[in-house]
Formats: C-alpha cells, sequence, structure tokens
C-alpha cells in the first residue's frame, strides 16, 4: 500500500468519525421553539466558516517542535506529547488528553509508512487547536504502522471537543495533504531544528 493510499484511509475513517460526533451534537443542540430549519443551518454554516479561519490561524513555534527524542513505546510517546501541551499551554489537563489520544489508538492506529503517525486527540482538556511535532532518533517500533517500520516523526493534532467538527477535520486534511508531498516529508526526517520544522509546517497549514 503507497503512503498517499495508507493517508487517505487514515483520514478518512477519522473525519468519518468526527463527523457522526458533529451530527449528534447538532441534533441534541437543535431548538425546537420554531426556528427554521434554514435559519439554522445557517448559523452552522458561519459558525464553520469561523472555525476554519481559527483552524488558519494555527501556527507552530519552535516550542512545538521536540526532535532527538527517544521512547521505547507510543504510550511513552503520546504521554509526552500530552505533558508537554500542558506546559505549552495548549491544553490543561495532560491525563484527560493522553486518554483522548489512546481512544483515538484504540480506534485504529495513527501510525502510517515512511516512519509518520498522525495522533490526534479532541477533548474539552484542550484549550486552543493546535499542532507538536516529536522526532525519534531510533523510532518507535511499538506502534503498529502499515508497513511495519517504526514512528520517526509524530504530527500530533489537539483539538478542542466543540471543534471536532470543523477545526480538528481542517486540520486532518491539511496534514493529510502536506504528507502526500515527498519535499515536505523528507525535509520533515532530515531536518533538525525546530524552527525550521515550524516554518515549513505552518506554511501547510495556513
Amino acid at each position: 500500500m503507497e503512503l498517499g493510499v495508507a493517508i487517505a484511509v487514515i483520514i478518512g475513517l477519522a473525519i468519518g468519525g468526527v463527523l457522526v460526533v458533529s451530527f449528534e451534537n447538532r441534533k441534541r443542540n437543535t431548538s425546537p421553539s420554531g426556528v427554521s430549519a434554514s435559519k439554522t443551518s445557517s448559523v452552522v454554516q458561519q459558525d464553520q466558516s469561523k472555525d476554519e479561519h481559527r483552524a488558519n490561524e494555527v501556527l507552530v513555534s519552535a516550542a512545538h517542535v521536540f526532535c532527538t527524542e527517544s521512547f521505547a513505546s507510543r504510550d511513552d510517546a503520546l504521554s509526552f506529547i500530552s505533558n508537554n501541551a500542558v506546559k505549552l499551554g495548549m491544553a490543561d489537563d495532560p491525563d484527560a488528553l493522553m486518554c483522548a489520544f489512546i481512544k483515538r489508538e484504540s480506534e485504529g492506529s495513527t501510525a502510517m509508512m515512511d516512519g509518520f503517525a498522525i495522533p490526534h486527540a479532541k477533548t474539552d482538556a484542550v484549550k486552543n487547536a493546535g499542532v507538536i511535532v516529536l522526532k525519534v532518533t531510533e523510532g518507535i517500533s511499538a506502534w503498529e504502522s502499515v508497513d511495519h517500520q517504526p514512528v520517526t516523526c509524530a504530527i500530533a493534532l489537539l483539538a478542542p471537543e466543540s471543534k471536532a467538527g470543523t477545526t480538528h477535520i481542517k486540520l486532518l486534511s491539511e496534514v493529510a495533504q502536506a504528507l502526500m508531498d515527498e519535499d515536505f516529508r523528507r525535509t520533515l526526517k532530515n531536518e533538525t531544528d525546530p524552527e525550521l520544522i515550524a516554518d515549513v509546517v505552518n506554511v501547510r497549514l495556513n
């Protein structure tokens, strides 16, 4: 299976699940007080537009990029990401964030091919949507990937639960498209300068 196909499958499954949750939330939040369907739809579309605009404002600073790290397992890497997300002010509860990552992994591994993974979590513990890039020197073999190769670069996506159907999907889509670009993958694999990596990722998210 080619990397592009693997990415498409993973993102398709992820987006499908997100859309179901988003649809159910909208059904619960629909007011029965006589508001017309067209008006409700208009409000939802406006909210989506705002969220998509905010997604484009998500920036990755050098502080969000961790190079030359070493982990024995997938969970160690996700724990590292969760704890640093709190230190960076992106989230307020590392345990809740870790649980969200693990829950997503239980639905299907986010490790793909060529050493890349896109772990993603949506939880109210996240304050603002953001991205953390984690490079692993020796690779994580205990992270089931499509080609059975160790994960050497994880692009972690964090989003509040309320943005599951908009910002979360947009980030997944943009990162997926970026990873289909061989030059983008090569840069992330070879570079160790956090500022340069952050700049390269920012270009693809804006």
